[in-house]
């Protein structure tokens, strides 16, 4: 079982110039396992792209309806959590330092000078985002 953090995850889902790298994690993990947390705090990056510009609301929701279908699937194992989980979660975010760990933006792969943030991962797995074409336009 490897936990998928949020921020690899919307890497995944939304078109930024580390979604290659975060495809490659993903697809190479034997069972991917999620929390209700990183539902909420998904939706939460998926918002803040929208209000950023970086994302239009027909897309975002696409991204979303595309996460929740993966869940029903069973793409992801999705782990319960209690109130000490939460409050740890807390306790890291309040800390306010750079997240850790292989899983993380800060060390993976450096994208290619040819990735965009419009540039949707590549790769043949089978929960490959089909809406990429219309979320780049």
């Amino acid at each position: 079982m490897a936990y998928l953090d949020t921020s690899l995850l919307a890497a995944y889902y939304c078109p930024e110039p580390l979604s290659e790298a975060a495809q490659r994690v993903v697809m190479e993990t034997p069972e991917p396992t999620v929390s209700r947390l990183v539902e909420v705090e998904l939706y939460s990056a998926v918002a803040m792209k929208v209000r950023m510009g970086g994302l239009d609301t027909r897309s975002a929701g696409r991204i979303t309806s595309l996460f929740q279908a993966h869940l029903a699937g069973g793409s992801y194992r999705v782990v319960p959590l209690d109130a000490r989980e939460f409050a740890v979660a807390r306790d890291w975010l309040g800390r306010f330092a750079p997240p850790c760990g292989p899983w993380m933006p800060s060390t993976w792969p450096r994208p290619s000078p040819t990735t965009s943030p419009s540039s949707p991962p590549t790769g043949t797995w089978p929960r490959r985002l089909p809406c990429w074409e219309s979320t780049t336009a």
